[in-house]
């Protein structure tokens, strides 16, 4: 489960990175972060 969300994050992650760069990516990075830090 736990690897299937870093796969899954790190897709999503790419997919916006090559698709809307800026403050999306910040937004999404502090989501993962939240995310991560709730995991761990």
């Amino acid at each position: 489960m736990f690897v299937i969300f870093l796969y899954f994050s790190t897709l999503v992650r790419l997919f916006v990175f090559t698709r809307k760069p800026g403050y999306v990516i910040i937004h999404l990075n502090v989501v993962f972060f939240l995310m991560d830090t709730v995991f761990f």
